[in-house]
C-alpha cells in the first residue's frame, strides 16, 4: 500500500497501474482463499457474518 501511495504521489498513470493492480489482484485472491477456508470451518455462522461485512473498504467493497 505504501508503494501505491508513492505512485499516486508521482502522478504517473503507468506507475499507478503497474504497482496497484498486482497488489489488488493478490489481495483479491487471498480473500477468496481465506473465505473458502472460513466457510468450510464455520459454515452458516461465517456466511451470516460475511453478508454484513465488507472485504477491504468499509461501506464500499
Amino acid at each position: 500500500m505504501i508503494l501505491s501511495g508513492l505512485s499516486i504521489a508521482m502522478s504517473n498513470l503507468v506507475s499507478i497501474v503497474v504497482i496497484t493492480l498486482p497488489f489488488f489482484i493478490a489481495i483479491s485472491y487471498r480473500i477468496k482463499v481465506e473465505e473458502k477456508l472460513l466457510t468450510d470451518r464455520f459454515g452458516d455462522v461465517y456466511e451470516k457474518y460475511k453478508s454484513g461485512t465488507k472485504k477491504i473498504i468499509p461501506y464500499l467493497y
